[in-house]
């Protein structure tokens, strides 16, 4: 087993200066789990473009579903609005939501400002 040390050069977060996080929930909750999620993305863009952003600055998304039933649909919607330059993580977690027609919530994280953009 090898083990190599990492510079500051190898980090993929070395080019990001500070860190921008938001959570974003479906302002029309009579919407079921799919539209919510889209609801949630177009706010999403809404907010990258305000803080001077893309979806290439994402670092890092997670998902909060208030149950999995639906979770082939919010993939299809994820990897369609994903584009394919973005390299962000995204992790989907089953949650309790405070309102009881909340089906889900997104919280991000951003590389608010760059020195470089990672490239594909």
């Amino acid at each position: 087993m090898n083990i190599v040390p990492i510079t500051i050069n190898q980090n993929p977060y070395s080019h990001c200066i500070e860190t921008l996080y938001f959570v974003e929930s479906a302002n029309d909750l009579s919407l079921n789990t799919s539209e919510q999620l889209k609801q949630i993305l177009r706010q999403a863009e809404i907010q990258l473009a305000l803080a001077g952003c893309a979806q290439k600055h994402l670092m890092s998304v997670s998902m909060y579903l208030k149950d999995f039933e639906d979770i082939e649909a919010i993939n299809t919607i994820w990897y369609e609005w994903k584009q394919l330059h973005c390299k962000t993580t995204r992790a989907c977690f089953k949650a309790e939501m405070s309102h009881p027609d909340c089906l889900v919530e997104v919280s991000f994280m951003v590389c608010q400002n760059h020195l470089q953009t990672i490239q594909a």
